[in-house]
């Protein structure tokens, strides 16, 4: 009976061990510690590559965007000369972490959508305990009595939107559009560029008028009463020290934290109704189509304004894969919470539930009903677009039936493609045509859905050979296909609806805001859903961006949609 023992060892070994996966495609959604990643062809601005994550090597495929703390980027612009950019990676006590979701298709795991950082969970609080005004450089959670101990954290801040300018690290970058250096209720925030004693006048000291003690709370006066001595909500307000901030960025060497986000426990209201106004974005997600088999994941949002008088829109941007051009398809409005109701003074809350919010768009957006101003910080007030960092994907109803593959043909921007492609880092003026971005290949599903058919642009680009040098990228085409140039898109806000019930008729009176307000002026038309519903027709300009329409319909309109000629739209639900 000698031969019993490694006839049982082969028979193990066979139960062990198979050919192929029971089933495929199945999903996956990692989340890990990133052991290596690579680029395909470096010199390709949109090819793919691999990356390996807790030991489990995946796909990228080609024409892949990743999702950065601040900004997306196409796979390509994360390497210099075939390195990744990714501060301290495999130093000693650093580690980058990576969130994928694909499907598995035979043994590979092909990837749909990543974001890379170095830490997700990472988050410091504690006072400020010094600023040194020269570099930048601030303390924070050190002790009071020691300055300048506890994390030394500079602004990571290509541009100087928040103050001096750091150029080492762009990738990690401060999001210099939708501010994400602000106060809690999203008044943007900065260190004062000056060290001589003069006042910056983009970042002044009135804004934080000091009474006693370190100003932690602000309500800026209306327009009409508000003097030149007076705090300013066109300018932002200087982080001091004394103030109690979170923040969370990357670890560059040297013990210093480059700082892409920070919120600080101030409450800066600016003047009810009136603009600028702004937004902070803490959290949206976006619930995914569902099979028969499988539970749909809640649609939600939360986020906070400086005027919690005004109400606030929740949109999903859908972009044509041809042109870029951007559309909006309302979510949902709220009415953020006034003083005293039961909730944070200025939060915005929007509760969906399990609804199919199909197509799935990679940016969603936020507006307050007063419409957006530009600042004299170059930030667009009044509105907060951002990526949608969690796609909730559905569950099965029922333990132990096959792990179904996710369906990425519900994501435009991965199936079509997202547009002429839009350079991430700060630089050089894009060109008004650029080549497109396209469908992921290889697709991570069985059966790459079909295509919009644009014209061909093959991308030439010029990839950084080091750190301080952006990419450039040109485009050409064939004799037989012709590029299309991106058109600047509008933004439409509804500002009022009013109704007048008469003898067997209601009359709208419809007022929206286009932000080109310059020749040449967009045509605005509003259109209505209901019983009886409203067929297109044009808005009557007032000058200055300003539109009106008054409409008689038989029966109540249940939605009004106002379309403008350069792309912007707005949908408002009156019922």
């Amino acid at each position: 009976m000698k031969f019993l023992a490694p006839l049982l060892l082969l028979l193990v070994f066979a139960y062990a061990t198979q050919d192929a996966p029971p089933y495929g495609p199945s999903q996956f959604s990692n989340i890990g510690t990133i052991n290596d990643l690579t680029v395909t062809n470096p010199s390709d601005l949109f090819s793919g590559g691999t990356i390996t994550i807790d030991g489990v090597s995946m796909v990228i495929p080609n024409n892949s965007y990743v999702t950065l703390p601040s900004i997306s980027v196409m796979w390509p612009e994360l390497f210099v000369g075939g390195a990744p950019q990714l501060p301290q990676f495999g130093a000693p006590g650093v580690s980058w972490e990576a969130t994928v979701y694909g499907n598995r298709i035979g043994d590979a795991y092909v990837v749909a959508l990543i974001y890379i950082t170095q830490s997700s969970v990472r988050i410091i609080q504690g006072f400020i305990n010094a600023i040194d005004l020269g570099t930048g450089e601030f303390w924070v959670a050190g002790t009071s009595a020691t300055p300048g101990s506890g994390i030394r954290a500079r602004l990571n801040d290509p541009v100087g939107r928040y103050g001096l300018e750091y150029l080492d690290h762009p990738l990690w970058t401060v999001d210099a559009e939708s501010p994400s250096v602000t106060a809690a209720t999203g008044f943007p925030l900065c260190i004062p560029r000056y060290s001589n004693g003069t006042d910056d006048p983009l970042c002044p000291l009135k804004n934080r008028v000091i009474n006693g003690g370190v100003p932690t709370f602000i309500q800026f006066k209306t327009a009409a009463t508000r003097s030149t001595t007076d705090p300013d909500p066109n300018v932002m307000a200087p982080l001091m020290v004394g103030d109690y901030v979170t923040i969370n960025g990357v670890e560059v060497g040297d013990g210093l934290l480059a700082v892409y986000s920070l919120v600080a426990n101030l409450g800066l209201y600016t003047a009810p109704r009136e603009t600028p106004a702004y937004i902070r974005v803490e959290d949206a997600r976006i619930g995914v189509p569902a099979p028969a088999n499988a539970e749909l994941g809640e649609t939600r949002a939360v986020a906070f304004t400086t005027d919690p008088s005004t109400p606030m829109q929740f949109y999903a941007i859908d972009v044509d894969p041809c042109t870029g051009i951007e559309t909006e398809r309302d979510l949902q409005l709220a009415q953020p919470f006034s003083q005293n109701a039961g909730d944070i003074w200025g939060k915005a809350l929007f509760r969906l539930g399990k609804v199919n919010t199909r197509p799935m768009t990679k940016n969603v957006g936020f507006r307050l009903l007063t419409g957006t101003s530009t600042t004299a910080n170059g930030l667009k007030a009044g509105i907060y677009i951002q990526p949608v960092f969690l796609f909730i994907f559905p569950e099965l109803l029922v333990f132990g039936d096959e792990m179904f593959p996710f369906e990425f043909g519900d994501f435009p921007f991965l199936a079509q493609g997202s547009g002429p492609f839009i350079e991430a880092l700060p630089g050089p003026t894009i060109e008004a045509t650029m080549p497109l971005v396209g469908q992921l290949s290889p697709w991570p599903g069985a059966t790459a859905p079909g295509t919009t058919t644009c014209a061909v642009v093959t991308p030439s680009a010029t990839i950084p050979t080091d750190s301080t040098t952006l990419m450039t990228v040109t485009s050409t085409s064939s004799t037989a296909a012709t590029t299309t140039a991106v058109t600047q898109r509008d933004t439409v806000t509804i500002l009022s609806v009013t109704e007048d019930k008469g003898q067997g008729t209601i009359r709208y009176t419809i007022t929206a805001i286009s932000s080109h307000n310059t020749d040449p002026l967009p045509t605005l038309t509003a259109t209505g859903t209901g019983v009886n519903p409203l067929g297109q027709s044009e808005m009557t300009s007032l000058g200055g961006g300003n539109y009106i329409l008054d409409v008689a319909v038989k029966h109540g309109l249940e939605t009004i949609t106002v379309t403008s000629s350069h792309g912007g739209q707005m949908t408002l639900t009156v019922l």
